[in-house]
C-alpha cells in the first residue's frame, strides 16, 4: 500500500508501461462504426471507456496503448469492437452522467480508467451493465467486489494493493536496515485520505496505514498532500514532527520525489516505497510491482474485458493482483546514512543499487 494510488493510482497512479493516466472532459464519441462487421456478419461489441478528465494527448496515448493489447490478444478494433468514449473533466460530478450516456450508448462493458472514488461513483449507478477497473487501491475495502475470488457484484479488474501484508513487509525492511526508525512519516498524495464507498461509509486510508503500522512496531503520520507543490509545506511538518523516516506514493508525491529524497538525504532519513524509481533516484528501498509484472497485470485487464464481451459473467471473474514483487536496495544511500544492509536482505534483494 505504499503507493495507493500506483501504485492507485492509486492512489496507486506510478509509471507502468501498460497503464497510462487519463483524463478529460465530460463528452463522448464514437471509433470504428465504418467497417464495423465482422466476416461472420455479426456487429462488434461496444466498448465504453470512462476516462478521468478531458480528451487530449494523455487519453489518446493510453487508448492507443489499449487498443494495441486488445489486438496483441486477437480483438481488433472495428472488426471485433468499437469504442464508446466519455469523459469526466477530472470532476466526480460527472461521473454520473457520464456512465449514464454510455448506458443509453448501449455499451457492452465499461472500462473504469478513473480514480477509486469516481470508480466507486460508476459503481453506484448500474449493477446491470459489466465493469472492468484499472488498478484500483482498494477494490475490496471500497465495497467494488465482495472478494478478490469472487467479485459477486458487476465489477471486475486489477489491483496492486494486496492487502496489509504487503505494507508490513516493507516495513519490515524498512526496520531491518533502520531498526532505530519508529516514526514514519507518511505522504498520501491525493484528494482526501477519506474515501466514499459503494455501500455508504467511507474507507478511512490514513487510519489503515496506521494501523497497518502499528502492528509493526511504528508510528505512522500520514499528511495528505493534493498538488506536488505542496511538497516543501509536508516536508517541514516531517521535520517538525520529528520523523524517522519517509514513505508514501500517489502522483503528487512522485512529481516531486526529487525534493522529497534530497530532503532525506539532507535531514539523514531512511525512507521506503512501493515504486522502484525511487530507489533508482536516491530513495533507500523499495518493495513494489517491477515494470515487466505491471505490462502483464495490463494484459490481464485486457483478458478480463474480453471475457466479459465473450459471454462470461463479470461476477465470476477474479481481480486480478501483482504476481511478483522487487525488492531494491540502494546501498550508496545506506553508506551515506550510515546503515548496514543485513546479509539476509544483500541476499533477498532484487536489484542492488551501488552507485
Amino acid at each position: 500500500m505504499n503507493d495507493p494510488v500506483a501504485n492507485h493510482p492509486a492512489a496507486h497512479r506510478c509509471p507502468a508501461p501498460r497503464r497510462r493516466k487519463v483524463i478529460a472532459s465530460f463528452c463522448l464519441t464514437v471509433l470504428g462504426v465504418g467497417s464495423n462487421a465482422r466476416a461472420g456478419g455479426s456487429m462488434p461489441k461496444r466498448v465504453g471507456v470512462l476516462f478521468q478528465g478531458s480528451r487530449g494527448p494523455d487519453a489518446e496515448s493510453s487508448e492507443a496503448n489499449f487498443v494495441e493489447v486488445m489486438a496483441e490478444q486477437g480483438s481488433k478494433v472495428g472488426r471485433d469492437f468499437v469504442l464508446v468514449r466519455a469523459y469526466c473533466d477530472s470532476r466526480l460530478d460527472h461521473v454520473r452522467g457520464a456512465v449514464d450516456e454510455l448506458i443509453r450508448q448501449r455499451v457492452d462493458v465499461i472500462v473504469l480508467t478513473t480514480t477509486d472514488d469516481m470508480n466507486v461513483e460508476a459503481a453506484r449507478v448500474t449493477r446491470a451493465v459489466p465493469m472492468v477497473f484499472a488498478q484500483s487501491f482498494a477494490p475490496l475495502e471500497l465495497g467494488l467486489v465482495d472478494s478478490y475470488a469472487k467479485p459477486g457484484r458487476n465489477l471486475t479488474g486489477t489491483t496492486v494493493y494486496a492487502g496489509p501484508g504487503i505494507q508490513n513487509k516493507r516495513i519490515e525492511y524498512l526496520r531491518a536496515i533502520a531498526p532505530a526508525a519508529t516514526r514514519l512519516f507518511w505522504l498520501w498524495g491525493t484528494g482526501s485520505a477519506s474515501m466514499p464507498t459503494v455501500r455508504g461509509p467511507t474507507y478511512e486510508v490514513g487510519k489503515t496505514i496506521e494501523s497497518d503500522a502499528a502492528t509493526m512496531g511504528i508510528t505512522a503520520r500520514v499528511y495528505v498532500i493534493r498538488h506536488s507543490s505542496e511538497m516543501p509545506t509536508a516536508l517541514a511538518e516531517a521535520a517538525a514532527w520529528n520523523a524517522h523516516a519517509l514513505s508514501g506514493g500517489g502522483e503528487p508525491v512522485y512529481e516531486a520525489r526529487r525534493e522529497l529524497i534530497n530532503f532525506a538525504a539532507r535531514a539523514r532519513l531512511p525512507s521506503v516505497f512501493s515504486v522502484n524509481n525511487y530507489v533508482r533516484d536516491g530513495g533507500l528501498l523499495s518493495y513494489g510491482v517491477p515494470d515487466d509484472e505491471s505490462s502483464a497485470l495490463y494484459g490481464r485487464f485486457v483478458s478480463q474485458i474480453q471475457r466479459v464481451l465473450g459471454g462470461v459473467p463479470v461476477e465470476t471473474i477474479p481481480v486480478e493482483l501483482p504476481r511478483r514483487h522487487n525488492l531494491l536496495i540502494n546501498l550508496k544511500t545506506a553508506r551515506s546514512l550510515g546503515l548496514t544492509v543485513p546479509a539476509t536482505m544483500l541476499a533477498r534483494a532484487d536489484e542492488l543499487i551501488e552507485k
